[in-house]
């Protein structure tokens, strides 16, 4: 079950960030053959409509105290701000709570927003695909589960933690151009590297668009050694 929810989450994200994906008897094959040796973890990342709406109603229940609490006559500046600043946040709160009635009667008590498929061998982590949905991106539910697995392998000892890098074209017309943003969050520096080069690309000495200055002169000096020395 939880195997077809990630299955479908990927069919959302390839539809949204419009790259090609696998079928979902690919991703079930694959998490079969890893997990023979628990060499493979499927991480979920939830929300709990009803958790969030009784926060969002004891939410709603302070700021009414506070709201209260102000005078009802001759009110000066200062208390003027704090009544327009409460009652800004309290029709937020109730926007809130309205949206998230609607999702819980939609959706029920869980509803999962992410998933991500994570590799696991000798000290080493690969998160290998992740699908999101295209709702209630609000809730940070992406990012929390990317905190979770950090955690998870942190706590096992692995000491490389891989996201499978970023794009190599960084032109801010890119359309994927939001992959290599997102990444960019959890810090440090890209760098490139290449494990193929395409021999036609070599011969051609052709640069592909967007190529960086190490993959322009390791094309045109047919040299891959310039890699080890970058």
């Amino acid at each position: 079950e939880d195997l077809d929810k990630f299955c479908q989450l990927m069919m959302i994200t390839e539809e949204r960030k419009d790259f090609v994906s696998y079928d979902s008897s690919y991703y079930k094959t694959l998490y079969r053959m890893y997990n023979e040796d628990n060499n493979m973890t499927l991480f979920l990342g939830k929300i709990f409509p009803s958790k969030i709406l009784q926060e969002l109603n004891e939410r709603k229940d302070s700021l009414q105290v506070e709201i209260d609490k102000l005078p009802k006559e001759n009110i000066g500046k200062s208390a003027k701000n704090k009544l327009k600043e409460f009652n800004n946040q309290l029709d937020k709160v109730k926007s809130d709570i309205k949206k998230y009635s609607e999702v819980q009667e939609k959706y029920g008590d869980e509803l999962i927003l992410n998933a991500h498929m994570i590799i696991e061998y000798a000290d080493k982590a690969w998160v290998l695909y992740a699908g999101n949905e295209n709702i209630l991106t609000e809730t940070y539910a992406n990012y929390y589960t990317y905190l979770t697995h950090l955690e998870y392998c942190k706590n096992k000892g692995y000491r490389v933690y891989d996201q499978f890098g970023t794009i190599g074209d960084l032109r801010k017309d890119n359309p994927r151009m939001g992959l290599h943003e997102f990444k960019k969050k959890f810090g440090n520096n890209a760098i490139e590297r290449f494990f193929c080069v395409f021999m036609d690309v070599l011969m051609e000495n052709e640069v592909p668009p967007g190529a960086t200055q190490l993959a322009m002169d390791v094309i045109k000096a047919k040299d891959l050694s310039l890699l080890y020395n970058a």
